[in-house]
């Protein structure tokens, strides 16, 4: 639906709704809001690039209380793009050389480690594994800085951005779990709940929330707290963005992991999401 159909059928807060026609007219863009229940995020973005016409904002359902803060959080994405010239914007991807040394690190591990899992298996979720790691890699500390920009000039929205984020604390919490870590590679393992901590400890600074508390593995406080400390500074932006999400990457030793590309040069029917 366009952004008309979602502000009649929908309580959208004034800011949000402000936001929303601020960005199409600043961009030359529509906004097209569509329900997908299979969604692995509670919503995402995709950022129109040439030969599209709309800006596309996903969300697992329209039915949920956190729709306001939901939707601007993927607004976020998209301001903090738009304030950099198009031969700065870059958007991470993954190539083959990428690919090969990620399952040499995970194979690496199941040879260190005993896990309660088949090799076999291991194969089928090595895409799931490496999609979901970069994916969090580049997207937290760019997460990190929309909550603080949208605590600071949506203050309407506080309440229900709170009561939103917690949701993604429990379920970071949730990986800390003996069940997760018996069939999760040790790399993925730990620098996955460094980089939740990390958010964490910034959002508990934010809200007012108390989920660090949670997170007593040693080596996971370590890393996390290094990976914080690159988030503990000035906002200066999209470019910032990259910078930090590579000093995270050398810090977990991921770098060569994933690579960056253009954003003009992905196809307009690439699934996965944008930075």
């Amino acid at each position: 639906m366009n952004k008309d159909d979602l502000f009649k059928k929908y309580n959208l807060n004034s800011s949000v709704k402000n936001l929303i026609e601020e960005l199409e007219n600043a961009t030359g863009k529509t906004f097209k809001f569509i329900e997908k229940s299979d969604l692995s995020v509670r919503a995402t973005i995709k950022i129109a690039r040439k030969g599209m016409d709309n800006h596309l904002i996903y969300l697992k359902t329209l039915k949920t209380p956190f729709l306001n803060h939901l939707i601007a959080h993927e607004l976020g994405h998209l301001i903090r793009m738009i304030k950099v010239p198009e031969s700065e914007r870059l958007v991470p991807a993954v190539t083959e050389k990428n690919i090969s040394v990620f399952r040499e690190a995970v194979e690496s591990d199941f040879q260190k480690e005993k896990y309660s899992i088949k090799k076999e298996i291991v194969q089928n979720l090595m895409v799931i594994w490496h999609n979901g790691i970069i994916r969090q890699l580049t997207n937290l500390p760019v997460d990190y800085r929309i909550e603080f920009w949208i605590y600071k000039y949506l203050p309407e929205i506080r309440k229900e951005q709170k009561t939103s984020v917690e949701e993604d604390l429990k379920i970071a919490i949730s990986g800390l779990s003996k069940e997760v870590r018996a069939f999760t590679p040790g790399t993925i393992f730990v620098a996955s709940l460094a980089m939740s901590y990390a958010f964490t400890k910034g959002m508990d600074l934010l809200l007012g929330t108390n989920y660090l508390e949670h997170y007593s593995d040693i080596l996971i406080k370590q890393k996390g707290e290094s990976l914080y400390q690159f988030l503990a500074s000035e906002d200066l932006g999209y470019l910032q963005d990259i910078e930090i999400i590579n000093s995270w990457a050398e810090v977990l030793g991921i770098r060569d992991w994933f690579t960056w590309v253009p954003f003009n040069a992905i196809p307009n029917n690439y699934e996965n999401e944008t930075l």
